[in-house]
């Protein structure tokens, strides 16, 4: 969960909103949940969830589009 919230740029919100415990009660820590296991998991919960927003899951969006623009004003004004 780490890393896909560091990826999102969530500030750790998905890590503190998405309970592994609450999803898998019946994991021991040192197992390891399969890909399609957990993908299912996680998409099912970020439509049933509501503590997060599509801002909060939508942020690297938001960052990439703003860097883009500020990409594109310097380039104008060296044109």
């Amino acid at each position: 969960m780490t890393a896909l919230d560091l990826l999102l740029l969530m500030d750790r919100k998905l890590i503190e909103a998405f309970d592994v415990d609450e999803l898998w009660p019946e994991m021991q820590g040192n197992e390891t949940v399969g890909f399609d296991n957990f993908y299912d998991t996680l998409s099912r919960w970020a439509v049933e969830q509501t503590e997060l927003s599509y801002e909060d899951f939508a942020q690297i969006d938001f960052d990439r589009t703003e860097k883009l623009n500020e990409f594109k004003k310097k380039a104008d004004n060296i044109a």
